[in-house]
């Protein structure tokens, strides 16, 4: 899945690349795909984008919001697949769910691998949406205070029951961040997937507050993790501490085998010496 320091880069990618192009043709749903999810008719997009440049591209957590000169905007999110640019005469995929050729006959292609919204929406719409508005302030920004992560863990609903993994990927803490990510934050912390949320102390919530901001830094600024592709179809230049690859070789800090676990409808790897449940 495509998560904030991902799409970071594809926004970063995309303003130097297409920014002021012009849209001559959408294709949508090329290739059917029952968890493509719209908020508009399939008929619509292509009237709706026909004549429109894009203005500007910019991350909002996991998603990627494309502005273009006439409202609404493109807004793309949740996704596990590729966005990818195609110059003049490339080849495009054989199957893809978006298909934005430019007047210039360079392309944009989104192929879903598992499920990502669609959405045409304007500043209002985004402002309600159930996901998109509790993408800001993003766990990169300056607003992102120590305070205010603070603050989130205190609002967090059901917070008697949950760990630090639900937390972490929930809408209500770290936006943009999900079990990709988490993995390396969580043991940047030196904390376990299932720990409590309410027995963190001031200690361990500035220890998770530091290694979330510093892995996802690391992250986007190496353009993202080598698990996941960027607009041109490269890897990511951050390799993961923890993934499926590294299970039952020793930790790199403390030489104990790394242990996997199915927790909250994913894996989750830990050091079962370092992380402290």
């Amino acid at each position: 899945m495509l998560e904030l320091p991902e799409i970071t880069t594809i926004a970063r990618q995309l303003n130097e690349t297409v920014r002021s192009k012009g849209i001559r043709r959408t294709v949508l749903l090329s290739s059917p795909h029952k968890f493509a999810f719209l908020n508009r008719t399939q008929e619509e997009y292509p009237r709706l984008l026909a004549g429109c440049h894009i203005h500007s591209a910019e991350s909002r957590g996991n998603y990627l919001l494309l502005r273009l000169d006439a409202s609404p905007m493109l807004v793309l999110g949740d996704m596990g697949g590729r966005l990818l640019f195609h110059a003049p005469g490339d080849p495009q995929p054989v199957k893809h769910q978006l298909m934005l050729e430019f007047e210039d006959e360079s392309s944009l292609t989104l192929t879903l691998q598992m499920w990502g919204a669609i959405l045409l929406l304007d500043d209002h719409q985004i402002s309600r949406h159930s996901r998109i508005s509790y993408m800001t302030p993003g766990p990169l920004d300056e607003a992102f205070t120590f305070e205010h992560f603070e603050a989130l863990i205190r609002a967090a609903p059901d917070k008697e029951r949950s760990s630090l993994k639900y937390f972490i990927i929930s809408q209500f803490g770290l936006p943009g961040v999900g079990n990709g990510c988490t993995h390396d934050i969580l043991f940047n912390a030196r904390l376990h997937p299932k720990f409590p949320l309410t027995k963190l102390t001031e200690a361990q919530t500035a220890d998770l507050y530091r290694a979330a901001r510093d892995t996802l830094q690391q992250m986007t600024s190496a353009g993202g993790r080598a698990t996941e592709r960027d607009l041109f179809d490269r890897p990511g230049g951050y390799q993961p501490i923890l993934s499926n690859e590294v299970v039952g070789k020793p930790c790199p800090v403390c030489g104990t085998p790394i242990e996997r676990i199915t927790y909250l409808g994913g894996a989750s790897f830990f050091c079962p010496h370092d992380q402290v449940l």
